[in-house]
């Protein structure tokens, strides 16, 4: 059954909040207004992992969340109300630990596993060790310091020996059984002789032992009868020990000299064991660029999968299309599809595998991590994306740009910076930590094309140039990633590259010719693996400089700092005119996108971008604050290496946030402290200036720490928190008033408007891990029973408006845009989008007025935001500061049918049609007392 799309719901599952408990909320969000419940991912994840995207197991849902039986009962509750479900799905990785069982087999028997090629590793190229191996980055430190300080030993267990390091259980192959065994055992037969019947059960172990090896070398087995065999084997020899304890003692005595406990041997005999498993042991900090697997963006703890492969794609989706082809699932979420060897490929078979099970029809949203400007490619079988361009063309059209170019000055005061040779620190990150990536693509080219073609044996210099080459165009291409297949390259596609061609052009520098060359080898390829592998590292270079790196550290503004965008103001000479021609496409080409706010994500929940706008508004006063603020907790900063910490850049970011996050209730403030520290390093470390993951300085962040507990403690900080609390108050009432038009426009705009969990209430939240904290969804329950029904009079609205921090208007507001997306079905599903032109003096798109009508057969919805020269919410009521009461008009075009009715929805008011010539004007009375900055219209009558 096709369920009508009015909202998506966002439910963040975790150990702590399963499926027995979200299906709890399940009459809350029908009474809210959803359509669908959009869950997190929901199959097998790494133990205690609160995000689930690390999958262990994609053919189990997560034991953790109550399993097969607690999903099946969510899913019914859910059916049985009217709600749809969305799942959220990972075909780009899995968790590269043991404890993913075919990761696990991977590990013990390299590319013998018959799972091997379901990951994708170099199994002909190792970086590192014997051909066949995974080299694996789990060490602290080199592998040689690490058999030095014993960390790593051999211990006997339930599955049979595992090398353990740091907690860390590894699989030892069955081929190192038999050599383990033998120490020490012609010692052993000498005293209990050879008859005995415990040796005659250990050597008929070790010949299992080999059998099993001989199997998983031989012809592959299921990983059931792998597992099944290895642990039998287990069982048996401690039956040996519980019958014969002198067995016992022989064994700890063999482990004993394997670990080290006779030291002319151990460290020698332990490194003979480690170099014959399928895995090599490195050190992370210093060569987990040199891996023969590729990770998921960087991430050591993430392995690739190679879900082009059609037996990996059966094997990883199999569980999730059961449950679309039962009806139990009508959306799927793809995670990251832009990370994947061929995206289109990917989208094309799983439309085609929900269509063999009668379900053609399923909603398939795919993520992306495309550059700004870069629309979802028209090769994608997808109804849309997964809200990123709402939210960014939201903050686009309401930011001003002369209070941003105010900003940008004085932070490059305050920072010490200067505009970034972005050119040049792509070239840099790509050089350092992507190299192996680019010698691969070289390899694969020499091997597939140019030299393939019988024209000469390439020279070292041949390869020099051609490496150089793709190093250049890599750094300049201006999008996250292309697309292209099969020799098939879309004009878009074609227009990046030659433009890449062109800003080469201008680059003073050698192998600009090598460049162009690699721009047509790629675009001339067919089918080329060297193209696949280039477009990954096209993504994974984008992600690491543009998402990472420019995103925290050109904090200028914050409001811009989400994933794709870019941190600076939108440079169209009429906002209003490129935000309505973006909706305009949108109405046309992907109506049932999502459009989100907030996700998991972002950096900054809604709520603290719309307080974001309102600084943005008073720029100059911030400006001048920050001078201020900087001289009064300068005694709480400290040098660390000959700078001061935190640094100018980061003190700047660091009053925004305080600015844009600060609770609304003083109980809250020590653990926003805390949550305000996490979240400084988490953006300092992403920003790699003066710390990073990979090389944490622990004097640097903890200066930083001390520093917000200074500033944040009231005692030693009364001048800073009288004026921050003073500013800071005002941002609040402001930002109140932008973060309800965000909630209208997110739900009237086209596109299908995303909740993301409790953020129907005013939400302060920050980035991953702080939007994952509990939520109190009873309050909220309450809270929408004892609104009342609707439409709300506008003394109701006053009364939300005054008690704002309690954030009722908000969910009020919510609440009544979904019940009138349901009610008025064809103008938000199949109608247009008109973009109006507001009347109002002074009126621009970029201080907050904004108007458009969504127009189908039968009806017709008019849309005006009203933010400009709007009064704060305070002192109760809005219209203690309006201009009298004027009408303030609203030309409706000829797009827009002429009923003879028009009423205010959201108060049941009515309004007027004045026709003036050929000009119809809509009017409201008391537009400017206002409660709400938003009023909606509808049309009816003939």
């Amino acid at each position: 059954m096709t369920r009508r799309k009015i909202a998506t719901y966002r439910l963040q599952l975790t150990p702590h909040f399963r499926f027995a408990e979200a299906q709890r909320l399940l009459p809350y969000l029908r009474d809210l207004g959803v359509s669908h419940v959009y869950l997190s991912p929901v199959f097998e994840a790494r133990r205690g992992s609160e995000h689930g995207y690390d999958v262990t197991d994609p053919t189990r849902f997560r034991s953790e969340f109550g399993g097969a039986k607690a999903f099946d009962a969510f899913a019914i509750a859910a059916r049985d109300l009217g709600l749809g479900l969305v799942l959220d799905l990972v075909p780009n990785h899995m968790a590269a630990t043991p404890e993913n069982p075919y990761f696990r087999d991977v590990l013990e028997a390299g590319s013998q596993s018959p799972f091997s090629m379901w990951f994708d590793v170099d199994w002909d190229k190792p970086i590192q060790g014997p051909a066949g191996r995974v080299v694996l980055p789990l060490l602290h430190e080199p592998l040689r310091e690490a058999l030095a300080k014993r960390l790593i030993h051999v211990e006997f267990g339930g599955p049979g020996f595992e090398v353990i390091y740091r907690g860390t259980h590894l699989p030892v192959h069955p081929r190192s059984w038999r050599s383990i065994f033998e120490i020490h055992l012609a010692q052993l037969v000498n005293v209990l002789g050879a008859e005995h019947p415990g040796h005659r059960a250990l050597v008929e172990v070790m010949q299992d032992a080999e059998r099993l090896r001989e199997s998983m070398e031989g012809r592959p087995s299921s990983l059931q009868e792998l597992d099944h065999s290895r642990r039998a084997i287990a069982g048996r020899v401690r039956t040996i020990m519980a019958r014969h304890p002198e067995f016992a003692v022989y064994l700890q005595e063999v482990l004993r000299v394997v670990n080290g406990g006779e030291k002319r041997v151990g460290a020698e005999l332990l490194r003979s064991i480690l170099d014959e498993q399928g895995y090599a042991l490195v050190d992370w900090h210093t060569e987990s660029t040199r891996l023969n697997w590729r990770r998921y963006l960087e991430i050591n703890e993430l392995v690739a999968v190679r879900v082009d492969e059609p037996e990996v794609f059966r094997w990883t989706h199999e569980l999730a299309l059961e449950q679309v082809g039962c009806g139990a699932v009508d959306g799927l979420r793809i995670d990251h599809v832009d990370g994947l060897r061929d995206p289109a490929e990917y989208l094309s078979r799983l439309r085609l595998e929900c269509a063999r099970r009668g379900r053609r029809d399923v909603w398939i949203l795919a993520e992306t991590m495309n550059a700004p400007g870069q629309s979802l490619s028209t090769d994608f079988d997808a109804d849309g994306t997964t809200g990123y361009d709402f939210l960014n063309a939201f903050t686009r059209v309401f930011a001003r740009t002369d209070e941003w170019t105010r900003l940008d000055e004085a932070f490059q005061k305050i920072a010490g910076t200067r505009p970034r040779d972005r050119f040049g620190e792509r070239l840099r990150v790509l050089r350092e930590s992507f190299a192996p990536y680019v010698d691969q693509i070289v390899d694969v080219l020499f091997s597939e094309y140019e030299y393939a073609r019988g024209r000469r044996q390439p020279t070292r210099r041949d390869r020099a140039a051609v490496r150089a080459g793709f190093e250049l165009l890599t750094a300049v291409l201006p999008v996250g990633r292309t697309f292209l297949r099969g020799g098939s390259v879309s004009d878009s596609d074609r227009d990046a590259i030659e433009y890449a061609c062109v800003l080469l052009r201008a680059y003073d520098g050698e192998h600009v010719d090598d460049a162009t060359a690699a721009a047509r080898y790629v675009l001339e390829a067919r089918d080329g693996e060297f193209v696949a592998r280039w477009q990954s590292l096209c993504l994974m270079l984008h992600v690491r400089e543009h998402e990472e790196i420019r995103l925290n550290r050109e904090t200028q503004w914050l409001g811009f700092n989400e994933p794709g965008s870019e941190p600076e103001p939108l440079r169209a000479p009429d906002p209003a005119k490129w935000f309505h021609g973006v909706m305009t496409a949108r109405a046309r080409s992907m109506p049932q996108t999502l459009n989100a706010t907030s996700t998991h994500d972002t950096r900054r929940s809604e709520d603290v971008r719309a307080r974001l706008l309102a600084l943005l508004e008073a720029g100059a006063e911030f400006e001048r604050l920050v001078r201020t603020w900087r001289a009064q907790n300068r005694r709480f900063a400290r040098k660390v290496g000959g700078r001061y910490a935190p640094d100018g850049a980061l003190e700047w970011l660091i009053y925004q946030t305080l600015v844009a996050a600060w609770p609304l209730r003083d109980g809250d403030v020590d653990a926003f402290a805390a949550r305000l520290v996490a979240h400084t390093r988490k953006v300092a470390r992403e920003a790699r200036v003066r710390t990073s993951w990979l090389e944490p300085d622990l004097d640097f962040e903890e200066a930083v720490r001390a520093f917000i507990d200074g500033v944040l403690h009231p005692a030693a900080a009364t001048e800073f928190r009288a004026s921050f609390e003073g500013f800071s108050e005002r941002i609040a009432t402001r930002g109140a008033q932008w973060s309800l038009v965000q909630v209208a426009l997110k739900a009237l705009c086209p596109g299908v408007p995303d909740v993301y969990q409790g953020q129907e209430f005013f939400d302060f939240s920050l980035g991953d891990p702080d939007n994952r904290r509990p939520v109190d969804f009873g309050r909220r329950a309450r809270a929408l029973e004892g609104l009342g029904s609707r439409p709300r009079s506008l003394a109701e609205w006053t009364k939300l408006q005054s008690a704002w921090r309690d954030g009722r208007i908000k969910l009020a507001l919510t609440a009544d845009l979904l019940a009138l997306r349901r009610e008025c079905e064809p103008a938000f599903e199949r109608g247009r989008y008109v973009p109006l032109k507001v009347a109002s003096r002074k009126a621009s798109a970029a201080v907050g007025d904004l108007a458009f009508a969504r127009v189908a057969a039968t009806q017709a919805l008019v849309v005006r935001t009203h933010m400009l020269g709007r009064p704060d919410f305070g002192g109760g009521t809005a219209g203690s500061a309006s201009r009298g009461g004027s009408a303030v008009g609203l030309p409706l075009s000829a797009d827009v049918p002429a009923f003879s009715r028009w009423r205010e929805v959201l108060t049941g008011e009515a309004a007027t049609v004045r026709t003036r010539g050929r000009t119809r004007t809509l009017e409201l009375e008391r537009v400017d007392a206002w409660p709400l900055p938003v009023a909606v219209f509808l049309g009816e009558g003939a």
